[in-house]
């Protein structure tokens, strides 16, 4: 099964999930996943990216508070237990991904997608290869993460989380932050980040970029099929910065 077979298989997969709103095979380049509250794409990847179109594709997406999740087929990974030095978008990836990467592998007609650990070997060269058990569809998810070297900057990206049940904050060690905190701290950068401006923006750098952006993703004036969701992405963003000069 090829890369385009394998993006229509999985296509079919996530439509069978109850909570999915869509699932649609885009232009045959990637998976289009709409979820209740976030949009995500999927990309099968099948040949070595380039640090740049990795970025690029990274940097596009967020503006448009895409999520994103890059997914190897096993011929591109490094072997199971083996100790492997990364290749550059290797590297860019397994920082995405919290130490990680994503594999696919066809497995009796469907797709298998799988995560493979890099573990730290005491070396500033070199990972150990773990390959981990299949994950489920259900468990996608989207989120933001920071990062540093090699790829600064905020983004948005898609996973796969496993639930978990709900334990209370341990509210005896107060300066401990909750993971609401963290969260709601997350979102915030985002709003910055998908405007364009600094952190520390006034509140007339911000409707700058926000008439900005309007007049650039309004469905009005731009015939973009994704316009609409772009644009109340837009406004969200500046809706929540908004609210800390009032």
């Amino acid at each position: 099964m090829n890369r385009i077979d394998a993006l229509y298989t999985l296509e079919h997969q996530f439509q069978a999930i109850e909570g999915i709103a869509r699932a649609d095979c885009v232009d045959e380049r990637y998976l289009l996943i709409k979820l209740p509250d976030s949009t995500a794409v999927i990309f099968l990847i099948d040949e070595p990216l380039s640090s740049r179109a990795l970025q690029n594709a990274l940097k596009h997406n967020t503006l448009h508070a895409i999520h994103s999740l890059f997914v190897l087929t096993e011929d591109l990974l490094p072997p199971d237990g083996s100790q492997a030095v990364l290749t550059p978008y290797l590297s860019i990836l397994q920082t995405l991904y919290h130490q990680q990467l994503y594999g696919y592998r066809i497995q009796q007609g469907q797709v298998i997608i799988f995560p493979v650990q890099l573990r730290s070997d005491g070396s500033h060269t070199s990972k150990e290869v773990v390959y981990q058990s299949h994950v489920e569809l259900t468990d996608f998810t989207c989120g933001y993460i920071e990062t540093g070297y090699p790829l600064r900057g905020f983004w948005a990206t898609a996973y796969f989380a496993p639930s978990v049940e709900w334990e209370p904050p341990d509210l005896s060690q107060p300066r401990q932050q909750t993971v609401t905190q963290i969260q709601s701290r997350g979102v915030m950068k985002a709003h910055y980040d998908l405007l364009g401006v600094p952190y520390d923006a006034d509140i007339d750098r911000i409707k700058q970029a926000y008439r900005q952006l309007a007049r650039q993703y309004h469905p009005d004036y731009n015939p973009n099929p994704n316009a609409n969701d772009q644009m109340q992405a837009i406004n969200q963003a500046y809706k929540e910065l908004i609210k800390k000069f009032e």
